[in-house]
Order: structure tokens, then sequence, then C-alpha cells
């Protein structure tokens, strides 16, 4: 038996085939979902109508089943159920609300285990086909509610528009998320990337088959799904587009956001811009640019020099023009490890990390050993002066001098006895006279005099002696005489002997010529022995105190030390000169220093500083206070204020009120040329302006002339301006 509503049938067809199925006993047979339907009331009790966004109609789609349907049982038009695939009467009773089967079926047979009952002329569901359906008042009889009228068909519509297929209605319609070939076999009627689904789920960024949503359209992210979706374009790879979440119908693509190459450097003036994307897939084209002038590329960008402390490449990225091992650094210091140092210290002498050895010292870039230190050669001190055996202060060559003395290593020293090393022996005709050195003679041997006897005297008497043999201070014995004790002489041990000289020792003061027996040596007034040598303790050797030496820098003055001028101080009590000064640094040598300062001893400012501070631009020699000139261009710190007075003051650039160039004008009260007669002003007044500082400033000059008008003739100005030049400021 075939009835079957073709796709788009009208609805009114839907329970007319419903009803068909239904009297012919075949309801389980039918595919229910193949009805089209515009309200629930189309379709039976278990099912409910299903329209699609945007459609008119829709489709008889099962609900949750209740206890008028079962899988087990068929459902009839008013939701009875029909037992074993029967759609007539159940122990007895009457199918289809208690109608009469059609066509002389009976009444009370049961239908049980067989499909008769309620057939159409007594025949089955798969062997039956008549010619025709039913006429739609046989429908019509056989529904168990009321059809619209609107939707009734007449019969011979239904003759030509139904048939039904009962074999193929027994296939379910598919749930949102099982796979499908078709929308066909979806209760949704969509079937999208393989399975049913919510919609029909076609935009390029969307996908009914993402795990956790299968079956629901979903926005997606990454590349688009499946073979029939457009994929995102791009014509360069960084810029490339992809599904972003958002968008459901469009790809998303990077802006500018993302570069493609980066900037870069073309040469140390000239940088190369980036290469983003332009949001539609493809690359922008990078650009050289040129610094301006001052500037230098540094990482694609263009940058003013550095400060200091700042990463280079070249001298010109640094203020201070001194690019050191890519840092900047003030001029003369160099890049030692990240930290702007001087090569001539001992820390790094000559080049980074090369520190001078103990006992030496860092002399322009070159270790050399300090005073006092084992030496083979003068090239090897810092003194350039290697003597006996050491680095010495001074040449030290005297016949009585030496550098190695105890506790004098180092310096150079006058010494007593026999000269030292290399140097000429003192020379004598008798041993007993032979010479030494005496202490106090640098350059010659001392000879002893009459206070050494070759041969002792007698006293004959208290005024006669015999006199001894003595040395003559040239290296001989004298003869002996007898005579008497002549003045400044006494007899002692019988010889009438001098009074003791210098250097010779002593018991009191009277056996010394000078009177001054200092420590059993008599010794020049105001001298002291030190060591068998009369020396002053005011002496930088021996300041004070034997053997107090004054250091390196300072002088001895009335027994104490001094530093000498140029030397760092605290305060004037520590100065040869009794004064310790502040100078200021002065870097542009216009005797005016900035704040920076230093204290030295003495009064004159060393080289690069200067005794004054209040320099407003230390590189800029005339700026400083007290300058009275006016200059048109800015000064090396971008100021005018060239006088330091805290303010840029402009020139005034010429007369208030202007002059006239004939005695027949003058300048009225207004700053107006005025004709005093003859109009005979041939240069005209001129009026200056003042200006910004370093802009041009102005000036004009009014003229006469006469012209003639209905009043007769007269004298009328004509004024002119002009640019006069560059405005000067201080």
């Amino acid at each position: 038996m075939r009835w079957a509503a073709r796709r788009g049938f009208f609805p009114g067809a839907g329970f007319a085939i419903l009803a068909l199925a239904a009297l012919a006993g075949c309801f389980d047979k039918l595919d229910v979902s193949q009805v089209v339907c515009t309200d629930r009331s189309h379709c039976p009790s278990g099912y409910e109508c299903l329209i699609p966004a945007n459609a008119s109609d829709g489709r008889c789609v099962p609900t949750s089943l209740d206890a008028s349907a079962s899988e087990e049982t068929g459902m009839l038009v008013d939701g009875s159920p029909a037992t074993n695939g029967a759609m007539g009467r159940q122990d007895g009773g009457e199918g289809m609300d208690s109608r009469p089967a059609l066509d002389g079926g009976s009444d009370g047979d049961a239908g049980t285990d067989q499909v008769s009952d309620g057939l159409i002329d007594g025949a089955d569901c798969s062997d039956v086909a008549p010619d025709r359906p039913p006429s739609w008042p046989d429908l019509a009889d056989a529904w168990t509610g009321d059809p619209p009228a609107a939707d009734m068909p007449d019969a011979g519509a239904l003759d030509a528009d139904l048939t039904v297929d009962v074999a193929a209605a027994d296939v379910p319609l598919k749930a949102r998320g099982a796979q499908c070939q078709s929308r066909d076999e979806c209760a949704s009627t969509f079937c999208a990337d393989g399975v049913c689904c919510d919609s029909a789920c076609t935009g390029q960024c969307e996908s009914c088959a993402e795990s956790g949503s299968l079956g629901t359209c979903t926005t997606v992210t990454g590349n688009p799904r499946g073979t029939t979706r457009s994929p995102c374009s791009g014509t360069q790879p960084p810029c490339a587009g992809q599904c972003g979440g958002v968008q459901a119908d469009r790809c998303t693509y990077p802006g500018a956001e993302t570069v493609c190459t980066a900037a870069t450097c073309s040469s140390q003036l000239q940088a190369k811009t980036a290469s983003v994307c332009n949001g539609a897939g493809a690359c922008t084209a990078s650009t050289v640019v040129t610094c301006d002038p001052g500037e230098f590329c540094n990482a694609g960008a263009c940058v003013s020099p550095g400060g200091n402390g700042s990463t280079c490449q070249g001298n010109n990225q640094c203020t201070s023009g001194n690019c050191s091992n890519g840092m900047c650094c003030a001029p003369g210091l160099t890049n030692c490890g990240g930290s702007c140092s001087s090569l001539s210290t001992n820390a790094n002498c000559g080049t980074c990390g090369h520190s001078c050895a103990a006992g030496s010292t860092c002399v322009g870039g070159s270790c050399y050993l300090v005073a006092g230190q084992p030496c083979t050669g003068a090239g090897q001190c810092a003194s350039n002066f290697c003597v006996d055996g050491v680095c010495c202060d001074t040449s030290c060559a005297g016949q009585c001098q030496a550098c190695a003395e105890r506790n004098k290593v180092g310096t150079c020293t006058t010494i007593s006895g026999n000269p030292r090393g290399s140097r000429p022996a003192c020379t004598a005709t008798q041993p007993t006279c032979a010479g030494q050195c005496g202490g106090s003679l640098a350059n010659q041997c001392t000879y002893p005099g009459s206070g050494t006897v070759c041969t002792p005297a007698t006293c004959s008497s208290d005024t006669q002696v015999t006199t001894a043999s003595v040395c003559n201070g040239a290296g001989a014995c004298t003869a002996s005489t007898t005579s008497a004790c002549g003045t400044g002489t006494y007899c002692s041990g019988g010889a009438c002997v001098p009074k003791i000289g210098n250097g010779g020792s002593c018991q009191s003061g009277s056996q010394c010529a000078s009177g001054n027996c200092s420590s059993w040596l008599c010794c020049a007034a105001g001298l002291t022995n030190c060591s068998g040598v009369c020396v002053s303790l005011s002496s930088d050797a021996n300041c004070g105190s034997c053997g107090r030496a004054c250091a390196a820098g300072s002088m001895c003055s009335g027994g104490t030390c001094y530093l000498v001028n140029g030397q760092p101080c605290t305060s004037g009590a520590e100065c040869y000169s009794g004064v310790c000064s502040t100078f200021y640094f002065d870097g542009d040598g216009d005797h005016y220093g900035t704040s920076v300062s230093i204290k030295r001893c003495g009064t004159s400012a060393p080289s690069g500083y200067a005794n004054q501070s209040g320099d407003c631009c230390d590189g800029d020699a005339n700026a400083h206070p007290g300058q009275t000139e006016y200059f048109t261009t800015a000064d090396a710190c971008a100021s005018y204020d060239y006088n330091c007075d805290g303010q840029e003051t402009a020139r005034s650039n010429g007369p208030a009120r202007g002059t006239c160039g004939s005695p027949n004008c003058q300048v009225a009260g207004d700053g107006t040329c005025v004709d005093m007669g003859g109009c005979t002003c041939p240069g005209g007044c001129v009026t200056f302006t003042t200006g910004p500082c370093g802009q041009p400033y102005g000036y004009s000059v009014e003229t006469c002339t006469w012209r003639s008008g209905s009043g007769g003739s007269q004298c009328t100005e004509f004024g002119t301006g002009n640019v006069a030049g560059t405005q000067a400021c201080n």
C-alpha cells in the first residue's frame, strides 16, 4: 500500500496521510517525520512541529515518550497504542477512537499477531497498493481532530499528490550531533560538517563538529574547518589570517602590532623603519629615514648622543665625544669592565686591569718602581734614578752621598764615613789624617784638622807647650813646636789647643768655639747633633727633631712641616703660606668655575680651576658673571643669559623715537616723522623694534613727500619696514 506526501506538499496532506495510515492499519510503518506541518495540530500525539528559523513550515519530530506511546507499539493519530504493529482494535475494542474499519472490516476482531483488522479491503501493509488513496471524505472521517478547512484539498488533488511508501517509513530522524550525509536524515533538517546541526552553520569560521559542542554551530579559532569553507588568505606568513573565535563569517588578520621585520639601522645616521602587518594579510614596506643633525641611529631609532655611561658605537654617539669600548666616557678616560677609568692609575695602568704591583706606581701609563725599591737601571724607577741598587729620589752622585742608608733607603743622604759604592775614596798622605765623609759636605770628603793628633803634645807650663803634631786638614800631620798658648786656646794634656770647632767631641760648651756642645759634639750655634752630624732642626730632613723628615710636597719651617703651595689642604694651618684656598672647576678657561671645587695651599689656581665660581655655562667661555657683550646666538648651554644673572636681556636696537635726517624734520610724540617746512626729510625717521633673542628684528622708516590734492600741496608720510638684523641678548 503506497501513500506518500511529496516534499513541500501542503500541511493538510500531513493529517490526510496519517488518517490513511490509520485506516489501513499501517500506522506503525509510517515515517511521520516526513509529514509537513505549520503547527503542532498537524502532528500526531508524541510529535511536535519543528520549524527552522526563517522558514514558513516544518516537519513532525518526536517529543518525549509518555504513557500513550512506546517503541513497541506504534502511534495512532490520537496517541492510542496498537499492539504488535496492528492499527485495529485491541481485545475487541474499536480502533481509531471506536470508529469502524473501512470497507467491511470487522468491528469485533482482535488485532493480535495479525495485520488484517483495520485494513482497507482486508489487504496487508506489504502487498496492497490500490490505484488511489481513499477519497478526502474518507480521510476526514478517519481523522480524530478537525483539520483546518483551508488545508482541505479535493479528491482530485489527493489523487494527484498523495502516495504513501509505507515500506520506507520505518527510518527514524537523527538527533543533533549524530553523523549524517544529508539534511533529510536530521530532525533539525540541517546536516553540517558530517553531523546533524542546529543551524545551517555555513560561516567561514563556524563548525558544528567541535569537540564538546557536537551538533551546535560554534564560532571557532584557528583555520576554517572542512573542505567546503574558504581558507583564510594572506600573502606573507606573519600576517596570514585565522579564525579568531569572534566573527563567524570571516577570518581575523594581524594588524600593526605584529612585526614582519624589526626596525634596523642602515648606517650610523640612517634608520630603517619596521615592516608590520596591514590588517589585510600583507606586510607594510619599510622606509629609510635620515637622522636629524646631532642624532644617530641606535636599534632602529634616531636618538640623541648619550651621556657618560651610556652605550655607543662611535664618538659621535657620546656628548663627551669619547666612545671607549662601547661606552661613553669623559675625555681621557677608558671603559674598563663597564666603568670609565684613567689608565694612569695603579689599578689600570696603560690598559684596563693592568695593575701595578706593590712597591710600584703608574706614570704615563707604565708601572715604575717607587723610591727605595731594588733596581738595576734608571728606566725601572719612577724618578728615573737608580742609585746604590735602589730607586732614588735624586741623582745622588756626590762623593759623600748615598741612597741606601739605613732608615733612609730611597732618599739621597749626605753620609759620614767612607764614600759608598763606586764613588772615589778620600785621599791622605798620612793615615792618621786620612779623610772621611763628615755628614755635612755632599761632594767632598772631610779631613781631620788640628784636633787629630799625630803625636801627642805636652804642657811645659800653663803657657808653654810643645805642640802636638796634628792633622793639617788636608790629609797630613803638622810639625810640633814649643810655644806659648795663644788666645783662644787652652792647655790640656800638655798642649795648647784651640777651643773645639764644630764636629769635635766635647764635654761642655766652653770647649767649643761655637759655645754649643750638642750631645757631646761641638756644633754651630742653633745646630743639633743628629747621629754625629750637626744639623738644623728646621731642615726638611730633620724637622723639629733628628730624623723627622717632611713628606714630599711639604717643607720645614720653625721645626714644623708645612704643605707647599699647590698641595691639597683642609685649612691654612697646614700650609707654609698660611692660606688654604678653594678653587672651582673651570672647564672653559673664562676664570669662573662651577660648584665643583678643590682646596689647595696658596692663592694661585691650579690649571683647569678658577678662584671664583658662578659660571652658568662652563662649556662656553663667553658665558660668565660680569659679561657685558651681547650675542645673537645662544651659548653652549642653549641660553642667552651670558652674564649669568638668571635672565635673558635683549639689547635695545636703536633710539626710542628714531632720528630725523634733516633739521626740517622732528620726531613727534607718537614716533612719526613731522616735516617742519619744505618737506625735506631725505633720510626719514628710523624706528627700531626689539625681537626675541637670536631672531630677526625690524625697523621702519617714515619719509615725507609733497603731493597735490583738493586742499593744495601738502607733506604726506610714507612708512616702509624691513628686517634690521638679529636680536642680541645678554
